[in-house]
């Protein structure tokens, strides 16, 4: 199965977004795993918040 090329780059941004995200957390947890934790949080709501942002942004395109 071949992955279309915008599936990639969005799959390898998540990636790069929720490893830099648990390496910011850490100073403040001071724990890998609550690090983990709330940046698997974090990207999952940024994930479902820029998924209707471009629902958004495209239904309105005319007027942007």
């Amino acid at each position: 199965m071949k992955i279309n090329k915008t599936v990639k780059k969005v799959m390898i941004w998540r990636i790069l977004s929720f490893t830099i995200c648990a390496i910011l957390a850490y100073p403040f947890f001071d724990s890998f795993a609550q690090s983990f934790w709330v940046a698997l949080y974090l990207n999952v709501v940024m994930t479902i918040v820029h998924y209707f942002f471009e629902r958004f942004w495209h239904r309105n395109e005319d007027f942007m």
